[in-house]
């Protein structure tokens, strides 16, 4: 291993980071002190802190993931160090534990296990976006690629591609001509609310969040309302809900929906946080799920097996959608790759138990 030597004798903290990764007293996934402690230990401001771990970052031997801290990485051996981003909106930052980004991380980094890769992430606001303010290391491209997720704005993506860094970006086909890597949210729905129909349900309600300038939960309305079409199902606007913010709004939402005549025998709903509150207007009421209402969610989330009843679902493939992006990056800054594509990933059905079918027989 070649540990690179600190140039300043005044560098104490980069001095003894160096030290302890090469004696081994820091191991490959050991955390650092945070920030603001390794600050007062060294009795050197913030800012320099941030400096020398980003020194070493660059360098390969650290990492820093938002919301857990700075994590000791393996340093690629007599070759050169790719350095790839992965930029995020930090409405995830406040979420550091969010299962579905977590999985799709964890399919990154096991992708790029394979090659000689650092893997640093970077966290961008809205409001960062709306003034189009792009993380340093990423405007003077000291990283080979990027890979962009979250709610991020497409004049943003566009002031990114004019950087001209190779870029993948995940859980949304949000602009032609970039590449990107996606469920297919509009065959997954359409799934969802077929199985519905399958076992008789034909009077099926909607609760889908509604993101500016997201083709996610839109996908996820086509597929419902192609079903609706195609099997001669009812449609009532009445039925059909939209939430701004997915926990406290699938529940209210529910209760709207629980107010109409004839109350609906099923619902979909755009992912399992909106299924999950839902479920608890429905319980509320006095009605039993599924005997009085089926209900099925989307993304089959760690909590999904676990609520009452276990919801039915669709399996979003995190990881597999994670290595994917990470495999068409690498191909891109290798140069194998010259036009973009946007790949659809199925989900799968994963049948629990909170839907039920009626008596009357299901639609075929």
């Amino acid at each position: 291993m070649v540990i690179l030597k600190s140039s300043s004798v005044t560098d104490s903290l980069e001095r003894d980071l160096l030290e302890q990764i090469q004696k081994g007293l820091l191991k490959p996934g050991d955390f650092l002190l945070p920030v603001r402690e390794l600050s007062k230990k060294y009795k050197i401001s913030y800012n320099s802190v941030r400096k020398t771990t980003d020194k070493l970052s660059r360098q390969g031997l650290l990492t820093s993931w938002q919301g857990k801290g700075i994590v000791v990485t393996e340093p690629a051996r007599d070759e050169e160090i790719i350095n790839i981003g992965f930029l995020f909106c930090t409405i995830f930052a406040k979420i550091p534990s969010d299962p579905f980004m977590v999985k799709v991380f964890n399919g990154i980094q096991r992708q790029l296990k394979k090659q000689r890769t650092h893997l640093a992430s970077f966290s961008v606001s809205e409001d960062d976006q709306k003034k189009l303010l792009i993380p340093r290391p990423v405007l003077e491209k000291e990283i080979k690629g990027l890979l962009v997720m979250g709610h991020i704005m497409p004049k943003y993506i566009l002031k990114l591609k004019k950087l001209t860094i190779p870029m993948v970006i995940i859980d949304t086909h949000i602009i032609k001509g970039i590449d990107s890597i996606s469920t297919d949210n509009i065959n997954s729905a359409y799934m969802a609310v077929e199985y519905l129909a399958s076992l008789g349900h034909r009077r099926i309600a909607i609760i889908f969040q509604q993101l500016q300038d997201q083709s996610l939960h839109i996908g996820r309305f086509r597929g419902y309302k192609l079903v609706i079409d195609a099997l001669g199902l009812e449609y009532d606007q009445s039925i059909v809900k939209v939430v701004d913010f997915i926990s406290d709004g699938g529940y209210r939402a529910m209760k709207k929906i629980l107010s109409t005549s004839p109350l609906p025998t099923a619902i979909f709903a755009g992912n399992d946080i909106i299924a999950i509150n839902a479920m608890r207007a429905i319980r509320e009421k006095g009605l039993r799920i599924p005997d009085d209402i089926s209900i099925i969610g989307f993304d089959d989330i760690e909590i999904a097996r676990y609520s009452d009843p276990p919801l039915t679902t669709m399996r979003v493939l995190k990881e597999e959608i994670g290595k994917l992006a990470a495999a068409r990056l690498t191909d891109i800054i290798e140069g194998k790759e010259e036009n973009a594509v946007a790949i659809s990933v199925m989900a799968e059905l994963v049948k629990r138990k909170s839907c039920r079918k009626l008596k009357t027989g299901g639609i075929r």
